[in-house]
């Protein structure tokens, strides 16, 4: 069997197709997990054929790093990007019942604790996510990758930062900043975490002495993964209007990383570690993550070979189904081990 084995897996490699060998015992329980995990993975490459992301306005001026190849991306991935213009957003939302948008109110309220958000721009979160929520299903959509500033704050009177973390918490991945890569890799971390919601984040500093790569960004990670519960809604940082979300993320092993391209080089960050779950004294989200790898190391990856500055962070060790989905998509695998080889 093992001949035969060693035959079929090398006609398969000379023929360009992925596998995966295992030479294992079948009474080995260890086996079956992981076969477990790579059907994970071959499940998330077929689902990524028919992925549609929803990108809701163009990226921010001065984002090019998050620029992506529509065309490059449907012909390796196989995934389909639906373009919804800001106005159609705006028109929706202008739609949407003011009982419908007042429930929603409500319901945050009685959940979470409000420090500084009128009800009235509770009332006008209600009628962007409701809004959102309904070109998503209209449009057939999985996750959405959401132009977030200044238009939006400009046209409906509320920053929409609360408005992605309450959608990505139902279910419904929601990137900021018109991400579409990025809305793409929260989808691969929801998939293979068993359904939980991820976070999009900025690795905004490090902390050589203790390893520790902080991870935040203005208030769109869901308060599921929050260190405690209530969560605080509060006015955004710099606009000084609401709606946006503050705490620390809870303790836990966590997986980072971040898909990516480069005219027709497929590649994907991948990183792990452990959240403090500390109470961090930022506006917003954010997580302190101890990583395996050396966090200087990994920072010099990130910059020195040119990665977004979006990373999807979930709970649990999903770095060899990652590695796996990249071994069968041919997406290239970028960490501190490969660059030091």
């Amino acid at each position: 069997s093992l001949v035969g084995g060693n035959a079929v897996t090398s006609a398969l490699y000379k023929l360009g197709y992925p596998y995966k060998f295992y030479h294992r015992s079948v009474d080995d329980e260890q086996f079956y997990q992981a076969l477990g995990r790579y059907l994970d993975a071959l499940g998330l490459a077929r689902a990524l054929r028919r992925l549609r992301i929803g990108m809701v306005g163009a990226r921010p001026a001065g984002f090019q790093d998050i620029t992506v190849d529509e065309l490059a991306v449907r012909k390796k991935l196989g995934l389909q990007i639906h373009t919804i213009e800001l106005a159609e957003l705006f028109a929706r939302v202008g739609g949407v019942p003011e009982a419908e948008a007042a429930k929603l109110s409500r319901k945050w309220e009685s959940e979470h604790q409000v420090n500084g958000p009128t009800p009235e721009e509770l009332i006008k979160t209600g009628r962007l996510v409701l809004a959102l929520k309904e070109l998503a299903r209209e449009n057939r959509l999985d996750v959405m990758a959401v132009r977030c500033l200044p238009e939006i704050w400009q046209h409906t009177g509320v920053t929409p930062c609360a408005a992605l973390s309450f959608l990505t918490d139902e279910g419904l991945s929601a990137a900021c900043e018109a991400d579409v890569l990025g809305a793409a890799t929260m989808y691969a971390h929801r998939w293979l975490s068993g359904g939980q919601a991820p976070f999009i984040s900025d690795l905004i500093s490090v902390d050589p002495a203790r390893n520790v790569g902080r991870l935040w960004h203005c208030g769109v990670a869901p308060a599921s993964l929050a260190n405690r519960m209530p969560v605080r809604l509060s006015r955004q940082y710099i606009r000084k209007t609401g709606v946006t979300i503050e705490f620390s993320l809870k303790a836990g092993p966590v997986t980072v990383s971040r898909l990516d391209s480069v005219g027709n080089d497929f590649r994907m960050l991948i990183a792990s570690g452990e959240a403090t779950g500390e109470d961090i004294p930022l506006k917003g989200t954010a997580a302190d993550v101890v990583f395996k790898e050396k966090v200087t190391d990994l920072l010099d990856v990130i910059v020195n070979q040119g990665f977004p500055h979006h990373f999807a962070m979930s709970y649990g060790d999903i770095t060899e189904q990652l590695r796996d989905l990249c071994g069968l998509l041919g997406i290239r695998v970028v960490s501190v081990q490969t660059q030091k080889h």
